[in-house]
């Protein structure tokens, strides 16, 4: 999912919200981190926070579709980690987003998988 600039609002529904609440019903959702992130645009110490809170927006819209809070982990890397790299002071996209990384239990073995959903 990716901002608007300089912006924590969503645009639309979160993707995977009640698919995920089902899956932590059913017990297979077991964790689910949500990394937020930023352009460079911006001060560092803004874009850490801003990174934060479009992480926080991500969360409190999975709460609303019944994700259970307790198992959401919340990061923000700020102008770290840059899908579309670029130099300081950039208004890139790309970079303005989110990462779900949930943790699955897969089969009747508990195997347990992370993966990145986008």
């Amino acid at each position: 999912m990716f901002f608007d600039w300089d912006t924590a609002d969503l645009r639309g529904r979160v993707p995977w919200g009640i698919a995920a609440a089902r899956s932590v019903h059913e017990g297979r959702l077991t964790r689910v981190q949500v990394r937020g992130y930023t352009d460079t645009s911006g001060t560092a110490s803004y874009n850490q926070d801003l990174s934060a809170r479009r992480a926080q927006a991500v969360a409190r819209a999975w709460v609303r579709d019944d994700v259970s809070r307790s198992i959401i982990a919340i990061s923000g890397y700020g102008e770290t980690n840059l899908l579309a790299p670029t130099g300081p002071a950039v208004r890139e996209p790309q970079n303005r987003r989110e990462e779900i990384i949930p943790r699955w239990v897969r089969g009747l073995g508990g195997t347990v998988v992370d993966r990145a959903l986008w």
